[in-house]
């Protein structure tokens, strides 16, 4: 058994157009690496943004991240979610057959709308989904304004 998966050889594939244009996706990727955007496979985390009573709630998938793993930061009204995952050290006796687990990072920044109050920003982690509740400021509340007439 030479190969743990069986892959197609020149030999034994088609001139199939979906293959040709897979291989060619393939190359370009291995060519050009990161360069080619948007890319479904991208490192940054997908996240939900929805608004409630008195708050947005900010929930970002963070899987093989926790919590320490995880950096949090305002600036302004720039907040910035960052993390860093580090590949496991392992013996150099074990041989791998596939390994496609490495270290991976990624840094995402939001514009918070000017109702935030950045005081008041809670988060939490649990099964790899980070949940922020940016809690709305009492001080930033709409008003109606009369119309004078002259």
């Amino acid at each position: 058994m030479r190969y743990l998966v069986n892959r197609p050889t020149p030999a034994n594939r088609s001139l199939d157009p979906v293959h040709l244009v897979n291989d060619f996706d393939r190359m370009l990727d291995t060519f050009f690496g990161d360069l080619t955007w948007p890319r479904s496979d991208s490192r940054l985390p997908r996240v939900d943004i929805k608004r409630e009573e008195g708050q947005y709630i900010l929930s970002a998938d963070l899987p093989g991240y926790s919590e320490k793993d995880l950096d949090l930061k305002i600036e302004g009204n720039l907040l910035t979610i960052s993390g860093e995952a580090r590949e496991e050290k392992e013996e150099d006796s074990k041989k791998f057959l596939l390994r496609e687990r490495t270290s991976s990072s990624f840094k995402r920044s939001f514009v918070l709308p000017e109702d935030v109050d950045t005081e008041k920003i809670e988060a939490s982690f649990k099964d790899g989904v980070l949940n922020l509740s940016l809690k709305q400021s009492e001080k930033v509340q709409a008003r109606t304004i009369s119309i004078k007439k002259d």
